[in-house]
């Protein structure tokens, strides 16, 4: 099962991409140090870190070290004025392999 960090339902280096302990990592550190500096939602970025949970996700989502990377260097860029996360991070888990269960 590969696991990805969250944090407030939120739903990284090898060549060109990272692998994907690096993404989980630094996804969140990014994601909290937007929350502490924008919205105030921890007293610092080590309480968010603490207050996040950790996501089993099946394997039939595909990880993309492309994407994650995309997807890291804009969740740096955020900033107080962004209200959601980047489209850059909608690809870095591809369940297009995944059965659908909702029929």
């Amino acid at each position: 099962m590969k696991k990805i960090m969250t944090v407030a339902a939120l739903a990284m280096l090898v060549g060109c991409g990272m692998s994907e302990d690096t993404y989980n990592d630094k996804a969140l550190d990014a994601v909290c140090v937007w929350l502490v500096d924008c919205f105030d939602l921890y007293t610092d970025v080590d309480a968010c870190i603490a207050d996040s949970e950790t996501v089993t996700v099946d394997d039939c989502y595909d990880y993309s070290a492309k994407d994650a990377k995309e997807c890291v260097d804009a969740l740096e860029e955020l900033t107080c004025d962004d209200i959601e996360m980047p489209s850059a991070c909608d690809n870095v888990y591809d369940d297009s392999e995944c059965e659908d269960t909702a029929s």
